[in-house]
């Protein structure tokens, strides 16, 4: 029996044994315990970059739709304020066209030039442009231009620079021979012909061959004896010859003859939009060779031609 144990008697002191304190919650975690911790810490970290790097790149790209004004609204919003007008605009003038200058606006960046003449426009040119042909101009005519600066895809414009200009007259020579044309004739010769009179009025008409400018012509009398034939041009003369019926009887029968007509042009002017002949003068000739017991005959003719007004 243990000495120190008296059932009857006072317990002596024993000592008591240490209890052992229960587990906490608080104390540290294993090693694969703080593996999760950090690997959770690190996916956080991770998504947090991520969302801050979409954040930045929308701002840059402006899909961000609170974000301020971008550079290319900026930009577009810039291309639609109208530039400041072209500078020093001159015009010179030759018979047929007129050559426009400029130098560029002293503010804004412009895409190009519009070219306007008496209100319309005319012609479009490019930002570095500084040159502008006008190859419909006429002679003796006043022109009024006006270019303006243009910006952007709108076609915002600035103001106009302005310039007025008269066109040199051109030589006549050049004009265009067309249309119907009033012509008087009068006797200036004849021989071997009788009851030749002293003249008389016709309309003839002449039909350009070419496209543009003065060049050979159809010629047509619209109400007399001259055959049509072709008058060849050369510089202000038109100049042709055929042979055909007369006119001229001998014995009862109509002989032939040979017709001559031999034109000059004495002035042109605009008319209908183009350099026209507007004035001729010459000579009609008609000379028949001796036939049937008849004898050779001939006449011939100064001719005045005007243009038909609104021929």
């Amino acid at each position: 029996m243990d000495p120190r144990y008296d059932p009857d008697g006072e317990q002596p002191n024993v000592p008591s044994l240490p209890v052992p304190p229960a587990p906490s919650s608080a104390e540290p975690p294993s090693g694969r315990g703080r593996r999760r911790t950090v690997v959770l810490i690190v996916a956080v970290v991770v998504v947090l970059f991520v969302a801050a790097v979409a954040v930045i790149a929308s701002s840059s790209t402006g899909d961000e739709p609170v974000a301020s004004p971008t550079a290319s609204s900026s930009t577009s919003a810039a291309a639609d304020v109208a530039p400041g007008p072209p500078g020093d605009l001159r015009a010179e003038a030759g018979a047929f066209r007129v050559v426009l200058t400029w130098s560029p606006p002293s503010t804004g960046a412009p895409s190009g030039y519009t070219i306007y003449r008496d209100g319309e426009s005319i012609g479009l040119t490019d930002d570095d442009a500084r040159r502008y042909v006008d190859d419909d101009a006429l002679p003796s005519s006043t022109y009024h231009y006006a270019v303006k600066a243009y910006a952007g895809d709108a076609g915002t414009e600035s103001t106009a620079s302005d310039a007025t200009v008269k066109t040199r007259t051109a030589p006549s020579a050049l004009g265009r021979l067309q249309g119907v044309f009033e012509v008087k004739v009068k006797v200036e010769s004849s021989y071997g012909i009788s009851g030749v009179g002293h003249g008389g009025t016709g309309a003839w008409r002449f039909t350009p061959i070419c496209h543009n400018g003065p060049c050979n012509v159809k010629f047509a009398d619209l109400n007399g004896p001259t055959p049509n034939m072709v008058l060849h041009h050369s510089a202000a003369i038109y100049d042709g010859e055929v042979t055909g019926p007369s006119g001229i009887k001998c014995g009862g029968v109509e002989s032939s003859g040979r017709f001559h007509v031999h034109l000059r042009v004495d002035h042109a002017d605009v008319v209908a939009g183009r350099w026209r002949v507007t004035d001729l003068s010459g000579t009609l000739s008609l000379a028949s060779s001796a036939q049937l017991g008849c004898v050779a005959g001939g006449i011939t003719y100064d001719v005045t031609a005007k243009l038909h007004e609104g021929a």
